[in-house]
């Protein structure tokens, strides 16, 4: 990654623009999709880890599915950074097509999150015989 990263600022000297453009995008693709499967990981596959780490359940920033939706933000953020290399390289990008699916991709999986938080909610309450 910091290969990827130094690539990109030696391009973004030379002015050339399609390398600069491609590599920012997947640059940002890429860090966005490792903090989605990170969070799939801690928190999806392992049901109790709040309990196995001794983590408080009332600290809102520790509470699962903040990293997902942190994912969703952090790539907005880079993708504004990748913006400004660019227009510092003297260029604005002329295709957004590829971050913007970086983008898409995170929301969706930010819904999924709130969505399967609802359900579960439901079908807990639905076990203990509580009506919504």
């Amino acid at each position: 990654m910091a290969y990827a990263t130094q690539l990109l600022i030696d391009h973004a000297r030379k002015k050339d623009v399609l390398m600069v453009f491609i590599l920012s995008e997947w640059l940002i693709i890429f860090i966005a999709f490792g903090f989605s499967l990170l969070e799939y990981f801690l928190f999806w596959r392992i049901p109790n880890i709040s309990e196995h780490l001794n983590i408080q359940s009332s600290s809102p920033f520790l509470a699962p599915g903040v990293a997902f939706i942190s994912s969703f933000f952090l790539t907005v953020i880079m993708f504004l950074g990748a913006v400004c290399l660019a227009s510092m390289a003297g260029y604005l990008f002329a295709d957004f097509s590829l971050v913007f699916s970086g983008i898409l991709v995170s929301g969706i999986l930010c819904i999924a999150y709130l969505f399967r938080q609802i359900f579960s909610s439901e079908m807990k309450g639905a076990e203990s015989g509580e009506s919504l």
